[in-house]
């Protein structure tokens, strides 16, 4: 009983999945096996949204969302956006997790909004 995490572009590693496992849980036991070769920081945003992962091996998100173009780190499970934070994301065996560092699209972003979606780069 496994989790996938994966960087696009970047590590990846295979965690041990466990009952009621979120994705921050499998995010810090990919850290582990990747001992020195996987870093991040995550920023929490509130209970609507949770924490938001800003840095993977030191490329950050934008800090400011009038920055143009816009870089972030989005979040897919089984190649969909999460609808919420990682620590929110109550993942399955066998589930997917890929962070791939993208630039904001507003008309993607307002899409993935109307699904119950928000952002703090929206």
């Amino acid at each position: 009983m496994t989790v996938n995490v994966a960087v696009t572009g970047g590590p990846s590693t295979s965690v041990a999945w466990t009952s009621g496992m979120n994705a921050q849980n499998a995010l810090e036991l990919a850290e582990d096996n990747l001992a020195g070769d996987f870093i991040y920081s995550m920023e929490y945003y509130g209970s609507s949204l949770g924490y938001l992962v800003n840095m993977i091996n030191e490329t950050y998100d934008t800090f400011k969302s009038t920055s143009n173009p816009f870089f972030y780190w989005e979040f897919f499970v089984n190649g969909a956006p999460s609808p919420k934070g990682i620590d929110q994301t109550i993942l399955n065996d066998g589930d997917d997790v890929t962070f791939t560092f993208a630039t904001y699209n507003e008309a993607a972003a307002s899409a993935i909004t109307k699904v119950k979606h928000t952002r703090r780069y929206a």
